[in-house]
């Protein structure tokens, strides 16, 4: 199963990842624009043993959904 996180990197988001990040999980974090956040995050969930998928956009617009949707697509993995 893959687990989308929007603003996964940092704050109540990143809280809820950490959550979800265990062994066989494939977590997707989407963020804005900290990349060094988003990299640190998914150093801290990888640590748990999840699969992690960090993609920059903004989903507060239809265009950065439309985009987080189209990556999500090609990673070949389905969302539940």
């Amino acid at each position: 199963m893959t687990v989308l996180v929007t603003g996964g990197t940092k704050g109540i988001g990143l809280a809820i990842a950490e959550r979800l990040a265990q062994p066989g999980q494939h977590l997707v974090l989407a963020y804005q624009s900290d990349g060094e956040a988003a990299e640190a995050a998914k150093v801290r969930c990888e640590t748990k043993g999840a699969t992690v998928t960090t993609i920059q956009t903004d989903v507060g617009s239809i265009a950065g959904c439309a985009s987080l949707m189209e990556q999500i697509g090609k990673l070949g993995t389905g969302l539940r």
